[in-house]
């Protein structure tokens, strides 16, 4: 009674290499859009570190006072390019004496190289940087 029913089923294998194959792409297209957005959010990840710590490094260096705060968010956009900063996305904080730390804080929204259009077209990152006075 078994045999039969599998021996019909048989019959009708034969369009099922073209869906096997299709099935394979979308896995594997999927696959190398999330590796190649992976790479473009850790290379954000990366450039906006090193944005905060050239921002912290020139608040470690110098006086506190407005003009400084403004040069260090106009480094911190300059170095993160392609993010999008507002000025309220980046928090300046200097050292009260000799020996404290000082912090900058930068947030930003980074676009994604491939969307698709269930998944988010960017993504929120942060990063922060102390440094002694």
């Amino acid at each position: 009674m078994i045999s039969p029913l599998f021996c019909r089923l048989r019959k009708y294998e034969r369009g099922s290499a073209p869906v096997r194959l299709f099935l394979l792409v979308v896995i594997i297209l999927a696959l190398a859009f999330g590796i190649i957005n992976g790479g473009w959010i850790l290379n954000g990840y990366i450039t906006l570190n090193g944005a905060v710590r050239e921002g912290v490094q020139i608040a470690a260096s110098s006086e506190e006072s407005s003009e400084v705060a403004g040069e260090i968010r106009e480094v911190v956009r300059d170095h993160a390019a392609h993010f999008r900063i507002a000025d309220e996305d980046i928090e300046v904080y200097f050292a009260s004496d000799i020996g404290a730390l000082n912090e900058v804080i930068a947030t930003g929204e980074l676009e994604l190289l491939i969307s698709f259009s269930p998944l988010p077209d960017s993504v929120t990152l942060t990063a922060s940087s102390t440094m002694r006075q």
